[in-house]
C-alpha cells in the first residue's frame, strides 16, 4: 500500500445491524499497488456488540446481497467466481496472499485471513486485514453481495450485512 491519498480507488462498507444482535461496521478500502504491484485491500472490522468473547467466527463475502429485511436466506453460497472451490479437495492456503487467488474462494475471508477472534468482555470486535484478491470495483467487484458472519463451529449464518 502507499501513503498517498491520490492512490486510494474507493472504499465501501457493510452495517451490521440486524435481530441477532449483531452491530458493527466492516469497510473495504481499495488502494493502488505500488508500480508492478497488485492493487491492495485493506478491510477494518468494528463489531460492537452481538459476539462471544472466547467464541471464533467464521467470515466470508457470499454470492448475493442481504434481503432488504436485513434476512439472511437470500445470501447464497461464498462467491467464487473464478471457480476454485470445484472439488471435495478445497484448501485455500491461510496467510500466503501471493497463493490467494490460486487457491481460495475470494469470498473465503476466514480462509484466507483467519476467523474473527474475539477476546473483548463485551463482545466486541476490532481488526485490521489486507487482503490483495477482492477488488472493489472490476469484473469480480464485491459491491451489492454480502459480509456474513457464521455460528462458530457450522455453516449457519448469524448475521449478514450487504456490502
Amino acid at each position: 500500500p502507499t501513503s498517498d491519498p491520490n492512490d486510494l480507488i474507493g472504499t465501501i462498507g457493510a452495517i451490521f445491524s440486524n435481530s441477532t444482535g449483531v452491530q458493527g461496521v466492516v469497510t473495504f478500502s481499495q488502494e493502488r499497488g505500488a508500480p508492478g504491484q497488485v492493487d491492495f485491500i485493506s478491510i477494518n472490522v468494528k463489531i460492537s456488540k452481538g459476539l462471544t468473547k472466547g467464541k471464533s467466527y467464521p467470515w466470508h463475502i457470499h454470492q448475493n446481497p442481504a434481503s432488504a429485511n436485513g434476512q439472511c436466506g437470500s445470501v447464497g453460497n461464498h462467491f467464487d467466481p473464478l471457480m476454485i472451490n470445484q472439488s471435495s479437495l478445497y484448501k485455500c492456503q491461510k496467510n500466503n496472499p501471493n497463493a490467494f487467488q490460486a487457491t481460495c474462494e475470494l469470498g473465503d475471508l476466514a480462509g484466507k485471513l483467519g476467523n474473527l477472534n474475539v477476546t473483548a468482555d463485551d463482545g466486541s470486535f476490532s481488526g485490521t486485514f489486507s487482503d490483495p484478491s477482492i477488488p472493489i470495483d472490476g469484473t469480480n467487484t464485491i459491491v451489492n453481495r454480502s459480509l456474513v458472519i457464521h455460528v462458530p463451529n457450522t455453516k449457519n449464518v448469524l448475521a449478514c450485512a450487504t456490502i
